[in-house]
């Protein structure tokens, strides 16, 4: 476990407490017990692998921390970064965790979300309500970009301002529902690789770049 310079950020390794805790977590939920289930993810997201028979797993937590700390300091070294990561509210907590292989099968990216998450009157497994601290699923080779974008949703989360609404897109090359969360992160995100000078992902009317020679790049001055 890790933190992160002077921002309010820690970085903890805790992926087999994670696959040692699911099956758990899951027949809490089925058998409707959605407070303890809450209960076991909050200590599960806040607890070490170090804590593991004597620290087994000291390799891949050294790894794992040393090389996210990397991926923050770069996203510190730009100033649209620098900014986000000074906003984020202080008297909160974001837990940077690895995401398992399966986790990242299922949807190759990355994830953030309210570490004490409102619990869903009908039951659902929907995770995405609350505020306060938050828990980032992140893998390194996701990108640093990808670690920026989820930092705006974290920063949201900490004055409670995550509220995301849906809202149509209709554009030459996109045509669909989207949430206004995912837009502001986008368009932060597009900034912050703008900063950079390095090659957007996505357009500013929200459409995938196709390939390099679609790339968009910005030039200085």
């Amino acid at each position: 476990m890790r933190k992160f310079a002077r921002y309010p950020i820690v970085i903890n390794y805790n992926l087999h407490t994670q696959l040692r805790t699911r099956s758990e977590e899951v027949r809490l939920h089925e058998a409707r017990r959605y407070q303890e289930e809450r209960q076991l993810s909050i200590q599960t997201n806040t607890t070490s692998d170090s804590k593991i028979e004597n620290n087994l797993w000291k390799k891949e937590i050294d790894q794992y921390e040393t090389t996210i700390y990397q991926c923050l300091q770069k996203i510190e070294s730009n100033p649209v970064g620098r900014m986000v990561l000074g906003l984020l509210n202080k008297q909160t907590t974001v837990w940077i965790i690895p995401k398992s292989d399966n986790d990242l099968k299922k949807c190759n990216c990355a994830q953030t979300g309210p570490l004490n998450y409102d619990i869903q009157k009908d039951g659902s497994y929907a995770r995405g309500a609350g505020s306060g601290d938050t828990v980032i699923q992140f893998r390194a080779e996701l990108g640093n970009d990808t670690l920026f974008h989820e930092l705006v949703h974290a920063y949201r989360y900490s004055y409670k301002k995550f509220q995301p609404m849906t809202i149509s897109v209709h554009t030459e090359r996109l045509s669909g529902s989207q949430s206004t969360e995912e837009f502001l992160a986008h368009q932060m995100e597009t900034i912050y690789l703008s900063q950079g000078h390095r090659s957007l992902t996505m357009d500013y009317t929200w459409a995938w770049v196709s390939g390099k020679k679609d790339n968009i790049r910005f030039s200085a001055g």
